[in-house]
């Protein structure tokens, strides 16, 4: 007991405890102040990328999801109108159609209706899916998502608006339930994925008359449609038109250069 007493009143052993003290205090600051603004920002900013690295891949698998196949549906459609607005095959369309012996296109009117509906059909049916399943994610922002969704709705109206315009010719709509119906009917779920028709699915089930009567509303659309003293004629130009707006937004929010930048962001995807 003396000799601890004799430690404690010892002016070199009490300097000898502070010190320590300190330095031991020192220590404990110092790895604090190191966890507290160097580790854990560290530990922030690596959960941070993280997160984003993995946000960047929900959004690259969304896009590869959609792009091809919604893409592929609008281009498809959008040059079918232009031609049948532009390059005369519009007479395709006519059931009078005939042939020439000597004419090197060999499509019939059985044909062209028949593809023509297909692609509207296709058409009708991803945008559908895309209202009803797109993830917002692939949106780099809230303009995007409402420039999407204008754009699906102006097609939709340019298709079943009445009227339309003040042309006093002929006219034919497909309103927004037929366009649904069509939807639905071009819509194959298949386990958790979704895809439409193929043409020689689509070909095979309009022999059947409870499924080709949806295409009534649509085949009056365009069957005989002609330039002149024609309401419908000028409903395919507005319709191109509103096509043609969703076409850019598409190729804009879910094109490949869109996939191929969060790929570059994320090499290691």
């Amino acid at each position: 007991m003396d000799r601890i007493v004799v430690l404690i009143t010892d002016p070199d052993f009490v300097w000898l405890v502070i010190t320590t003290a300190l330095a031991l205090g020192s220590g404990l600051l110092s790895s604090w102040l190191t966890y507290r603004y160097i580790t854990r920002q560290q530990f922030l900013e690596e959960h941070q990328m993280q997160a984003e690295g993995e946000r960047h891949e929900r959004v690259r698998a969304e896009l590869v999801k959609w792009s091809n196949d919604v893409i592929a549906a609008v281009d498809d459609l959008h040059a079918r109108l232009g031609s049948v607005l532009y390059h005369n095959s519009y007479l395709a369309l006519d059931p009078a159609f005939v042939r020439r012996a000597d004419s090197m296109w060999s499509a019939t009117y059985d044909y062209y209706m028949t593809s023509t509906l297909f692609l509207f059909g296709q058409f009708l049916g991803w945008l559908q899916l895309l209202r009803e399943d797109v993830n917002i994610e692939i949106f780099d922002n809230a303009e995007e998502n409402r420039s999407l969704a204008s754009a699906m709705l102006n097609v939709s109206k340019s298709l079943g608006d009445f009227p339309l315009t003040h042309c006093m010719g002929r006219d034919a709509q497909l309103f927004r339930l037929q366009q649904r119906a069509i939807a639905d009917l071009f819509i194959v779920d298949e386990g958790d994925e979704h895809r439409t028709l193929r043409y020689h699915e689509f070909t095979e089930r309009m022999a059947k008359t409870e499924f080709a009567v949806h295409f009534q509303p649509l085949t009056e659309m365009l069957a005989g449609v002609r330039p002149d003293g024609d309401c419908r004629w000028q409903r395919l130009e507005h319709l191109y038109g509103s096509i043609a707006r969703l076409q850019g937004i598409c190729h804009t929010v879910l094109g490949h250069h869109r996939v191929a930048s969060l790929s570059i962001d994320n090499p290691d995807m």
